[in-house]
Order: C-alpha cells, then sequence, then structure tokens
C-alpha cells in the first residue's frame, strides 16, 4: 500500500472523515486517478454526471464500477422517503425526485403512483431516452397505474440541459395525457419537469387545458 494512502486511511478513521479533502476520500476509495478526474471534471457534483460507462473507461472497470456504485449510495442517502409521503404540491414532488433525476445526462420520464390522498405509492421509470427527448404513449404512463388501481398520478421528467423550462413537446405530451386521464378515470395531477437549476409544474404554470 502506497504511503500517502496509509496516511489518508489513519485520518479518515481517526477524525471521521473531518478535514480530510474530497480528493483524499476518493483516493482511499478507488485511488489517486479518481482524484485526479473529480479535478477534471471541476468538483464532485459535476463527477456524478460521469455514466458508470465513462468511470470504466476513464478508471478502469473495477474502480469504475466501485465509484459509480459509491456516487448512487450517496444519492440514494439524499432521497427523502418517499412511499407514504403526502404531496401537496410540485415543489413536494421537486424535493423527493430531484437526488434521483436532475443528475442525469439523458432524459428520463417517471410516473409517481399516488392513491385517494395524494399520498406516493411508489415512482416508476417509465421511459429513458437520449439527450433531448423520450419516446413514450399514453399508454406506457398509465399501464402502472392501471395494473396497481392507483387513483391518481403525477408525471416527471428531467432536462438535462439544466434548464426546467418546458419545451412545445412538453406541453403537447401533458395535453393529450390529460384526454387520455379523462377517458381512465385516472387523475392527472400535475407534470413536472426537473433540473439542476429547479423545476416547473405544468399545471401551476397553467400548461394545463
Amino acid at each position: 500500500m502506497k504511503k500517502n494512502a496509509l496516511v489518508v486511511r489513519e485520518a479518515a478513521s481517526a477524525y471521521a472523515h473531518l478535514g480530510v479533502t474530497t480528493g483524499q476520500l476518493l483516493t482511499e476509495l478507488v485511488g489517486e486517478k479518481a482524484a485526479q478526474l473529480c479535478l477534471e471534471a471541476g468538483g464532485l457534483q459535476e463527477l456524478t454526471r460521469f455514466s458508470e460507462a465513462e468511470l470504466c473507461i476513464r478508471l478502469g472497470k473495477s474502480a469504475g464500477r466501485k465509484l459509480s456504485a459509491a456516487l448512487e449510495l450517496g444519492r440514494r442517502s439524499l432521497q427523502p422517503r418517499e412511499r407514504g409521503a403526502t404531496v401537496r404540491d410540485a415543489a413536494e414532488v421537486y424535493r423527493i425526485m430531484r437526488p434521483r433525476m436532475a443528475h442525469l445526462t439523458c432524459e428520463e420520464f417517471h410516473v409517481m403512483l399516488m392513491d385517494a390522498r395524494h399520498r406516493a405509492i411508489r415512482t416508476v421509470r417509465i421511459a429513458q431516452g437520449g439527450v433531448t427527448a423520450c419516446a413514450l404513449t399514453a399508454r406506457d404512463v398509465f399501464e402502472p397505474a392501471i395494473r396497481e388501481a392507483a387513483p391518481a398520478i403525477v408525471a416527471i421528467h428531467n432536462h438535462p440541459s439544466g434548464d426546467p423550462s418546458p419545451s412545445q413537446d412538453d406541453v403537447a405530451l401533458t395535453r393529450r395525457l390529460e384526454e387520455a386521464a379523462d377517458i381512465l378515470g385516472i387523475r392527472l395531477l400535475d407534470h413536472v419537469v426537473v433540473a439542476e437549476a429547479g423545476f416547473t409544474s405544468l399545471r401551476a404554470s397553467g400548461r394545463f387545458a
């Protein structure tokens, strides 16, 4: 074991990581390459945007997978409790979903299944797309709610650009989902766009019909 890695391990153990830099913790976890990559990326927050495949290319398969798992554990530790949480507005949706979606580099569409009292049952990922779009239908969106007899849903997707402003396609999709919701008898409570810079509620912004 290299001397500096041993020093870091002893410091981390003795002081519960107080005073230990992010670079030193990354070195302790997966090696010096990870600390250098974090520096090149511009910090830990930017490092979290790397996919597992990218980390494996830059650090090697073993280190890349280990770091990816550690970053995912960090994100999960920030996620508020979802099941049973009363979701009163889009801000609460954002609080729950931001750790899960804001860092993603491709667009994903999720559906939060709700009970009759607007308490979250669980969230289901419906589609994963490229940088700008997900391909999905109303059937894809409502199928989990039908299967689990959920009386209401919140539609959620992210904008990898960091800007939560809804596009015309987002507005058009919301209108189609509203029409399907009326036919199916399932309430579409909101469609929330999640991004690093914040969120947009399509209902609050008047995009619903």
